[in-house]
């Protein structure tokens, strides 16, 4: 309904939604919590505000919980490298248009924050501080790894234009180091992540053209890793199923 989707799109503490059928569910919320209290205040909060249903009248979610400490590998800027390598699987077309190689040169350079900078003076006039006060400022929070230097993202940050994205809890049985490296060098993975989640071990998050590229991909790593890798359970969010995604 209309209350449901504005809460969707504007609550801050939500990252991205998609609508997914799986099992009783039909949506799929990413969401930031600075910790599980917070969480359930939250929850608590835009149930009272009328925001959700009651829980009552509702099937109950389930909530699963990572800390954005567990992460090994986070280059949204990698995603780039496999638009350009698989030109000839969609034609060099994404959304409708045509990418010249002068585009994906211009992609390269923005993704990588080449030509982008920070407008100190803009800043300066608009908060009333001395300019040299927001330089400082701006390199402090990067010394300190709270931002990061200005670059350009693709709309749907996790994922390419067109692309389907896959969210894969896996379990490494031996040999996690090797297989990690692997996920490292590959531009199909932006992110990485370790949990404790029954048998799973670890939450990759990729990014394929095509389903049945990434069944080819995970076999190709099933035969180059064999007896390794254990468990998987592949959750796929294609173009369609996309709600919002608020950076």
């Amino acid at each position: 309904d209309e209350i449901t989707n504005k809460f969707i799109e504007e609550d801050p503490n939500i990252l991205a939604a998609f609508f997914q059928k799986a099992e009783e569910y039909n949506t799929l919320l990413i969401e930031y919590h600075k910790d599980i209290y917070s969480h359930l205040i939250w929850r608590d909060a835009v149930t009272k505000e009328g925001k959700l249903p009651p829980r009552e009248n509702q099937y109950p979610s389930d909530a699963l919980f990572f800390s954005n400490k567990t992460f090994i590998k986070y280059h949204p800027e990698h995603l780039i490298d496999i638009l350009e390598r698989e030109k000839k699987k969609h034609n060099s077309i994404i959304n409708g248009y045509k990418l010249d190689d002068l585009s994906f040169d211009i992609l390269k350079k923005l993704i990588n924050g080449e030509g982008i900078r920070t407008n100190e003076h803009h800043l300066s006039v608009g908060l009333g501080v001395h300019r040299k006060t927001i330089e400082r400022r701006i390199k402090d929070l990067c010394d300190a790894r709270i931002i990061l230097r200005p670059v350009c993202r693709f709309p749907r940050f996790m994922v390419l234009p067109d692309y389907t994205l896959v969210i894969s809890l896996i379990e490494i049985k031996k040999h996690s180091d090797a297989i990690i490296k692997a996920w490292q060098n590959d531009p199909n993975v932006p992110f990485i992540l370790r949990v404790s989640m029954g048998r799973y071990t670890h939450m990759i998050y990729s990014n394929f053209y095509r389903i049945r590229d990434h069944l080819e991909w995970e076999e190709e790593y099933n035969q180059r890793f064999l007896d390794c890798i254990g468990a998987i359970k592949n959750i796929y969010l294609s173009p369609s199923m996309m709600f919002s995604i608020n950076q």
